[in-house]
């Protein structure tokens, strides 16, 4: 959907609302189906056990978390246009969400703990790379977002699209 708002302001020199909330779900909607599988597999789901024994606290998890990013994402465009702002999570919405990923690196790193206390030595070593991987994923957006207040506010907006777009805008 992003990529068909960029074609459609290209084209016209005009958004379709449409496109930007979806584009924005989406996006938020992975973001949260990633750390949401990162968690899990932190507390062993198929690394000590094969089947989740108990799926409620999974899915309050899963809907709590996915409920939060929502509301964050529906702050996002309350003052889309705000002078104060130089992207979209430069206002309470950037710092709701710093404070989310922190809660959920946290509880990752719980988890790594309490599943590597009765893992093998191979598991133990997957752990390890999964620590370290799920750290980079993790910690980024509340790195990058404190990054983009130390730069000038004419760059910002690069630091922050950048891990988005796969590559720096020019």
């Amino acid at each position: 959907f992003n990529v068909l708002n960029l074609c459609l302001i290209y084209q016209t020199g005009q958004e379709l609302i449409v496109f930007e909330v979806f584009s924005r779900i989406f996006k938020i909607i992975g973001q949260v189906s990633i750390s949401w599988i990162l968690l899990t597999i932190s507390y062993g789901w198929t690394i000590t056990f094969r089947y989740m024994q108990e799926t409620d606290m999974y899915a309050i998890t899963a809907a709590f978390v996915t409920i939060i990013h929502l509301l964050v994402v529906g702050l996002t465009f309350v003052d889309d246009d705000e002078h104060h702002k130089y992207h979209d999570f430069g206002g309470i919405q950037g710092v709701i969400l710093v404070i989310i990923r922190l809660m959920l690196y946290g509880i990752f790193i719980f988890g790594v703990y309490s599943t590597g206390q009765r893992a093998n030595k191979k598991q133990k070593q997957f752990l390890a790379n999964l620590l370290l991987s799920a750290s980079l994923y993790l910690l980024s957006f509340p790195v990058l977002w404190v990054v983009s207040f130390v730069v000038q506010p004419l760059g910002r907006y690069r630091y922050k699209r950048w891990p988005h777009l796969g590559s720096s805008p020019s």
